[in-house]
């Protein structure tokens, strides 16, 4: 019997992986990812080298609005400033913009809409009491409509290939388009919402997955939506199915603040039977 086959690819996005000025005309790389454009190119090419032996291929693109909970506009301080967004802090003081629950009792960050605010302490308190990521505010990111938000053109062209060969559609799976919930992972918001259901988790959509005899992992950021996704994902697992995920760990780049947790992520299911593998070598 032949080998089923899925390759679920994360985020592969123009604004995570294309630096701006590479397309003419297109703004693109608004939150780039360092090393995410080549980790894409090699993704394409191993694609184009194995389209009979992949069954499927998912792709998941973060899809958001401009006014979003991780985007500065959603918040001021008592001055009326919005804070800085992740490429700015950077710059100015070495490390990310952090919102927490404390931070919006205090009156250090409020939301533009008064009201939101005990919903906002509501929410920080989840993440917090989840061990989730911190609020952190990001570059306006993945804009729906937005060239930024569209699949690397290299990409792209491999997919497009693979679906005319294999007579075959690519399944895509969107996320973030909550405005009140950050949504790294695919298969769950960080703090689902009852009355949205695409912020809860997709539990047939990770069985559906589970059900493959090999299932690779690619995409970015590895630390934040490959983390999350997998993290999701191997919670409703087997303990066999994990052993069927394949880490391809050349068609991914992570944000360097957040490269330890994913580097902890890896070590700790390897033990379980993750598999590390190089596009050039598996398959």
């Amino acid at each position: 019997m032949r080998t089923k086959v899925e390759c679920v690819i994360l985020d592969p996005q123009n604004d995570f992986c294309v630096p701006n000025g590479s397309i003419p005309g297109i703004e693109t790389g608004r939150m780039l990812v360092p090393g995410a454009h080549e980790d894409m190119k090699r993704l394409a090419k191993w694609i184009d080298r194995n389209i009979q032996k992949l069954n499927r291929i998912r792709v998941t693109l973060d899809s958001h609005h401009r006014i979003d909970v991780a985007h500065k506009w959603f918040w001021k301080d008592r001055y009326g400033n919005h804070p800085l967004p992740l490429s700015e802090a950077i710059a100015r003081n070495g490390m990310p913009t952090f919102i927490s629950s404390k931070d919006i009792r205090a009156g250090v960050w409020m939301p533009m809409v008064p009201s939101l605010k005990p919903r906002m302490i509501k929410y920080t308190e989840a993440l917090e009491s989840a061990g989730n990521f911190a609020l952190t505010i990001w570059d306006d990111h993945c804009i729906i409509g937005t060239p930024g938000a569209a699949i690397v053109p290299e990409l792209q062209i491999a997919l497009d290939n693979w679906c005319q060969e294999k007579f075959a559609t690519v399944d895509y799976v969107t996320k973030g388009s909550n405005v009140f919930t950050e949504h790294y992972g695919a298969f769950a918001a960080e703090v689902p919402n009852p009355e949205d259901p695409t912020t809860q988790l997709q539990t047939d959509l990770i069985k559906s997955i589970e059900d493959n005899d090999v299932i690779v992992w690619a995409g970015e950021a590895s630390t934040h939506c490959v983390l999350t996704t997998m993290k999701q994902a191997f919670e409703v697992f087997g303990a066999d199915s994990i052993k069927k995920s394949v880490l391809l760990i050349d068609a991914m780049s992570g944000i360097p603040h957040a490269q330890k947790t994913f580097d902890d992520f890896v070590d700790e299911y390897q033990k379980k039977g993750l598999r590390v593998a190089k596009t050039t070598n598996f398959f």
